[in-house]
C-alpha cells in the first residue's frame, strides 16, 4: 500500500516536472519569436522596391536604437526625441507617455510608423529603456551630409560651417549656414519655440561670416502650400553651437572702443 502511494506521488512529481519543462521551453520559444520582431531603425525605414515610400508606413512596429538626445529637449512638455542606428534615424513621439531618457540610452519602442510633415516618426504606445551602458551615436560629418541630407534624417550630425544669414520669427530662431564655404552646400539651423533651452541660445553673439561648429539632429520641414522642403540641423543644447574663432561681434565692439578712445 505504502509502495503504491510512493509510486503515485512519484508519478505526480514526474508529471509536474514535465509540465514545468514544457512551460519553460514554451516561454523561451515565445521570447525567441518575439526577438525576431524587433527592427533596427534602418530596417524599420526600409524601401525595398525603391519607390521613395517607406514599406512599413502605418504598421505597428517594435524598433530598437540609441537616443541621440535627452527627452524634454526638443519639446519642453511632451515625449519627443530622436533615436538611430549607424545607418538611419527617426523621431519618437507621444502626447501621453513620460520617460526619463538620456542621450545614449538604448531604447525599444512599440508604435505606429508614420510621416509627420514628410518626416518619419514612431507614434509610441510603449517604451522600454534597456539596462545597458549609454553610448551616444557618433555624429555624421556635415561635409558628407550636406550633399544628400535626406539620407541622414533623424541622425546626429556635426561639422564646421560659415553663418550666411540669421533669422527669427514668433515660432523659431535660426541660422543659414554654408558648409565648406560654398553656396551649393546650404543648410539651416533651427531652434523652435518648444525647445527647452530656446532662451539660452546666444544668437546675438553670432554674426554673418562667423565660423561655427554645429552639432545636432538632421531634420526637415516641407511647406504644405508650396511643397518646398528645407533641411535643418537641430541643436540639442547651446553647447551644440560653438564659435571656432574670434566672433565678428567682438571685432565690432573693439572697433567702437578704439573709435571712442581716439575721440576722447
Amino acid at each position: 500500500m505504502a509502495e503504491s502511494r510512493i509510486n503515485a506521488n512519484l508519478g505526480k512529481a514526474a508529471g509536474i516536472l514535465v509540465l514545468l519543462i514544457f512551460l519553460f521551453n514554451s516561454k523561451l520559444a515565445a521570447q525567441n519569436i518575439d526577438s525576431t520582431d524587433v527592427f533596427t531603425v534602418s530596417e524599420a525605414l526600409v524601401d525595398i522596391n525603391q519607390d521613395s515610400i517607406i514599406d512599413n508606413l502605418e504598421r505597428t512596429l517594435k524598433v530598437a536604437g540609441r537616443a541621440s538626445s535627452d527627452n524634454l529637449v526638443y519639446n519642453d512638455r511632451l515625449l519627443s526625441l530622436y533615436m538611430q542606428d549607424d545607418k538611419a534615424g527617426l523621431q519618437i513621439y507621444s502626447g501621453t507617455l513620460d520617460a526619463n531618457i538620456r542621450k545614449g540610452d538604448s531604447l525599444v519602442v512599440v508604435g505606429t510608423l508614420q510621416l509627420y510633415y514628410d518626416k518619419p516618426e514612431i507614434l509610441v504606445d510603449t517604451l522600454h529603456i534597456i539596462d545597458a551602458e549609454p553610448k551616444v551615436p557618433e555624429p555624421k560629418p556635415l561635409k558628407e551630409v550636406v550633399g544628400n541630407p535626406e539620407e541622414y534624417l533623424g541622425m546626429l550630425v556635426s561639422g564646421r560651417a560659415l553663418i550666411s544669414q540669421k533669422s527669427a520669427s514668433s515660432g523659431y530662431r535660426g541660422l543659414t549656414i554654408s558648409v565648406e564655404d560654398t553656396v551649393d552646400n546650404i543648410l539651416e539651423v533651427y531652434v523652435s519655440q518648444a525647445h527647452t533651452f530656446k532662451d539660452e541660445f546666444d544668437f546675438e553673439l553670432l554674426s554673418i561670416g562667423d565660423e561655427v561648429e554645429i552639432t545636432g539632429v538632421m531634420g526637415k520641414f516641407t511647406f504644405q502650400n508650396s511643397g518646398t522642403t528645407v533641411y535643418h540641423v537641430m541643436p540639442r543644447t547651446p553647447d551644440d553651437i560653438r564659435n571656432t574663432g574670434f566672433p565678428m561681434r567682438y571685432f565690432t565692439y573693439l572697433m567702437w572702443i578704439g573709435l571712442v578712445t581716439l575721440i576722447f
